[in-house]
């Protein structure tokens, strides 16, 4: 399975779910991207 090696990009500020973990979220402030984990056991659910 190819990954994709594309760089997460902030459009707006808020949170947003990883494209290849959905144990990793990014959360988007004035452009800067901040990329958290998951607490144990949880993923990312909208």
């Amino acid at each position: 399975m190819k990954r994709d090696a594309t760089p997460f990009v902030c459009k707006t500020d808020g949170y947003f779910p990883d494209r290849q973990n959905c144990r990793i979220y990014h959360i988007c402030t004035s452009g800067v991207d901040t990329a958290s984990v998951c607490g144990e056991g949880t993923a990312w659910d909208p």
